[in-house]
């Protein structure tokens, strides 16, 4: 008897070190992955005097906002090209090449055709949008004024949050509300279609449903990355790596 328990709780402990080691693995290959600072826990410095501005923002114009830390996560993944960069969560950020000009902590876009015409201009229609709340915003202006460029933003999230409003769960409406954010409203709709007359494929659900029916071309644009995969990477970034360590600071 004493021998059955012997050899019981030896089993017992070289199961137990085991799942030990199982996890110290994981935690390395994830912190591999991730890089020491980890996309899942760092917040960027440049992120602490501006997080409570955002929240005031939003408590005043998206209220309804069911993860309102998607917004910090929108800004970090739009802003930052690694997490200590100086310009990861600055108003000065910025992307500017022949096709678009996307300017500060949202990526505030201007695309432009081949012929140097505008293709469409998102602060534009914003200000027709909101005179009132943008009035004072202008390109000329827009990289000194993180506090009305975190008003935009917040509106121009809440436009496709509404227009998602058959979307029946909260994560999965905001996950498209990325997708829509990256890639256009009318995407989402073309992806939610052709994925609910597929066979299996549940047009409610992001991840593993609606997102391998994007529309967009899967063609390499940026390096080998087509748009199709951007899109995607957007919204598996911002909802599943950079979302939840926001929660402390915008709930």
């Amino acid at each position: 008897m004493e021998e059955h328990q012997s050899i019981r709780r030896k089993v017992k402990t070289r199961t137990v070190h085991y799942l030990l080691r199982i996890i110290i693995i994981g935690t390395a290959l994830v912190q591999a992955a991730y890089g020491a600072d980890t996309t899942l826990t760092y917040i960027p410095k440049n992120a602490v005097p501006l997080l409570p501005t955002l929240r005031s923002v939003q408590v005043r114009l998206f209220p309804d906002n069911p993860i309102p830390m998607y917004m910090g996560a929108l800004v970090e993944q739009e802003s930052c090209i690694s997490l200590t960069h100086s310009k990861c969560w600055a108003a000065d950020s910025e992307l500017n090449t022949s096709r678009e000009l996307g300017a500060g902590l949202f990526q505030i876009t201007k695309a432009y055709s081949k012929n140097g015409k505008v293709r469409f201009d998102t602060l534009a229609d914003l200000k027709k949008q909101y005179p009132d709340e943008l009035l004072e915003l202008t390109w000329e202006n827009i990289e000194d004024r993180p506090d009305l460029q975190l008003t935009a933003g917040t509106l121009l999230v809440k436009q496709n949050y509404d227009k998602l409003y058959y979307v029946p769960t909260a994560f999965d409406r905001m996950a498209m509300t990325d997708s829509a954010y990256n890639g256009g409203y009318g995407a989402v709709v073309k992806a939610r279609t052709a994925c609910g007359m597929s066979k299996g494929c549940n047009p409610n659900i992001w991840f593993g449903n609606v997102e391998n029916y994007l529309p967009q071309s899967r063609a390499a644009l940026y390096g080998s990355r087509s748009a199709y995969d951007i899109n995607r990477e957007h919204v598996t970034n911002v909802m599943s790596l950079r979302l939840w360590k926001y929660r402390p600071y915008l709930y």
